[in-house]
């Protein structure tokens, strides 16, 4: 019955807003996950539909989610969406607060969720905009190479992770040389 109600909104850029709502706004974790998990699904065909106000708010809304949703799983789903909204606008240059926003949590003393969510999303980009963000190659080294060598293992790991899938996605030895003496620090 809810499914019924709720599919002809689904394939229109309605959709965009009801969904980025729940995903802000639910206090039900997996009710936020799986609008997550289903505007990641949608983003790609609705984005160009979608009105210049509400994608601004898609923007914002999902650094703000990702830098205040408690549970890792969801988490998780929302870094995949702001990945895949990525895709999309990393190579027009058109999200810049997303790589400040990543710079942020990867050097936050505070909170080690925040520097894995950091590495988390390096490592979705690398499927998708590797190539969009060579310019930022020394900046991407010095952040893993602060993350290999972070006290909280969870961190560690997943900049290992994005660190292979970034240094996968290089077409240049000397764009190599730069992460070549990162991986020795990590404990």
């Amino acid at each position: 019955q809810a499914e019924a109600a709720l599919k002809p909104v689904m394939g229109t850029a309605a959709c965009v807003a009801l969904l980025l709502k729940q995903i802000a706004l639910s206090p039900e974790a997996g009710v936020r996950q799986i609008a997550a998990v289903i505007l990641r699904k949608k983003i790609g065909k609705l984005w160009k539909k979608t009105k210049k106000p509400i994608r601004e708010a898609v923007k914002t809304g999902l650094l703000e989610r990702l830098s205040t949703e408690p549970e890792r799983a969801v988490r998780k789903s929302v870094a995949a969406l702001a990945s895949a909204v990525a895709k999309i606008l990393v190579p027009k240059h058109q999200w810049p607060e997303l790589l400040a926003f990543i710079s942020q949590c990867a050097t936050s003393q505070q909170s080690p969720q925040h520097r894995e969510l950091a590495h988390l999303l390096l490592l979705q980009l690398s499927e998708t905009v590797a190539t969009a963000l060579a310019s930022e190659l020394g900046q991407l080294a010095n952040l893993f190479r602060s993350a290999l060598e972070d006290s909280e293992r969870a961190v560690a790991v997943m900049a290992l992770r994005a660190c292979c899938a970034f240094v996968s996605t290089l077409s240049t030895d000397d764009d190599a040389m730069l992460f070549r003496d990162l991986v020795p620090p990590m404990a």
